[in-house]
């Protein structure tokens, strides 16, 4: 390795040897356009972690997490369901998929948030699905005791 003095050092040997080879065979490969069944192995989709069930009070957030395989698959199609109806994705309900992980996460749960979550993965081959129950408590919306200290309450009388 040679390094040249100065301010910051200058690397002139490559850190893997071999990286140039494949920048040269990744290059060569755009110029050819190849099946993409011969690129990655087709397969049906399948959960390889579900989901877990989750509970928590209002106020919190749940997160779902689960692992699928195919990982590379570019016709794979996931979608987030709660109690049979499709969601949309925005400010409370937050969706990841990449690199074989699928995300859900239900931010600010209300008890009416609780239910049935399920993510649906389908390809060309088959489909998957792993669901969930969130069970989201409330806290007491009502407040039956007075607010107002007793010595206060005392002196009015």
């Amino acid at each position: 390795m040679k390094i040249l003095k100065g301010l910051r050092g200058v690397q002139y040997d490559p850190l893997n040897p071999d990286a140039y080879a494949r920048i040269l065979e990744l290059e060569a490969f755009g110029k050819e356009k190849p099946e993409i069944s011969s690129i990655i192995k087709l397969q049906p989709p399948k959960f390889t972690t579900p989901f877990e069930d989750v509970v928590l009070t209002e106020g919190q957030s749940a997160h779902f997490e689960a692992r699928l395989i195919p990982i590379d698959d570019p016709d794979l199609e996931v979608t987030w369901w709660k109690d049979g109806v499709q969601l949309r994705t925005g400010h409370k309900f937050r969706t990841f998929h990449d690199f074989g992980i699928v995300i859900l996460d239900v931010l600010w749960c209300y008890e009416e948030d609780s239910g049935v979550y399920e993510c649906r993965a389908q390809n060309k081959l088959g489909k998957d699905v792993t669901l969930a129950k969130l069970k989201c408590s409330s806290k007491p919306s009502l407040i039956f005791d007075p607010q107002i200290p007793k010595v206060s309450r005392d002196l009015g009388n």
